[in-house]
């Protein structure tokens, strides 16, 4: 009985140690911007911008690093977990692709501006604390 309240106790402390790590994980982002999305009009230019992003310190190519790890700080979860996106596809609007991790936890977002992470990570997608 003892030596499997000791296991439980190590499991436990295993446990929970593993969920600290994903509190306060790592933060690496590839970062994809398209100011005029995929589908640019006549005359609007097809620019691809791609950044790397770390936090704790700031660092990577993101122009707007420090400003994107305040922004993840507040709102990282807003990748994570993005929320009711509009069924509208925006043709020719910005769009952003952000993958890697954001706190020890995995990210796989695509988005055009119907995102909510549009007016909560603007830095973090644009590259930009002006917008773009």
């Amino acid at each position: 009985m003892a030596v499997a309240a000791g296991v439980g106790v190590a499991l436990a402390a295993a446990a929970l140690s593993a969920s600290a790590v994903g509190a306060t994980g790592a933060t690496r982002l590839a970062v994809t911007y398209r100011p005029h999305g995929l589908y640019p009009k006549r005359g609007e230019s097809s620019s691809v911008y791609r950044w790397t992003l770390t936090c704790g310190p700031a660092g990577g190519t993101l122009p707007a690093r420090a400003a994107a790890c305040r922004e993840l700080a507040a709102h990282g979860a807003d990748l994570v977990h993005p929320g009711v996106q509009c069924m509208v596809i925006v043709v020719g609007g910005p769009s952003a692709v952000v993958t890697g991790t954001w706190n020890g936890e995995r990210v796989n977002f695509t988005s055009t501006t119907c995102s909510r992470a549009w007016s909560t990570l603007p830095a973090v997608l644009t590259g930009s604390t002006r917008g773009r």
